[in-house]
């Protein structure tokens, strides 16, 4: 790995998502998980990640191994990924070698990371200008 603004060991360990919102560029704020979503970002000190993340208090379903449509419907909300990373400055890049996007397999996800008072935030500006913020802390 480079030289880094951002240190590595500073994101190794477990993460809990405190909050996701995306802010539009007109100023508003859209929180696609609800105002309670839950998820864990774990970055490895081998160079390895995973993130997962769900809308928060989501419904049982009605089978411990089938899902019904609606369900699979609501299943489409969760967001998985992992694959080895890098930090490059304060950019973490994440290679997908699985994801629930089949078609983030073999590119780079990069998100921006500010540490500050316990927090991680990631972030990533969206295609229509909008700017994705996750916000995470040590659990």
């Amino acid at each position: 790995m480079s030289k880094t603004a951002i240190e590595a060991n500073s994101l190794i360990g477990a993460w809990k998502l405190v909050s996701y919102e995306v802010r539009r560029p007109d100023g508003g704020v859209f929180l696609p998980m609800g105002s309670e979503p839950v998820g864990y970002y774990i970055i490895s000190p081998e160079g390895y990640s995973n993130v997962c993340l769900t809308p928060g208090n989501r419904p049982k379903s009605a089978s411990d191994n089938r899902l019904t449509d609606a369900e699979k419907v609501d299943a489409a909300n969760v967001v998985f990924y992992a694959g080895k990373y890098e930090i490059v400055d304060n950019d973490l890049i994440v290679r997908p070698d699985v994801s629930f996007l089949p078609n983030w397999v073999g590119t780079q996800v990069v998100r921006h990371v500010k540490l500050e008072g316990g927090m991680m935030t990631l972030s990533a500006f969206l295609k229509d200008g909008s700017e994705a913020v996750l916000t995470w802390k040590k659990p």
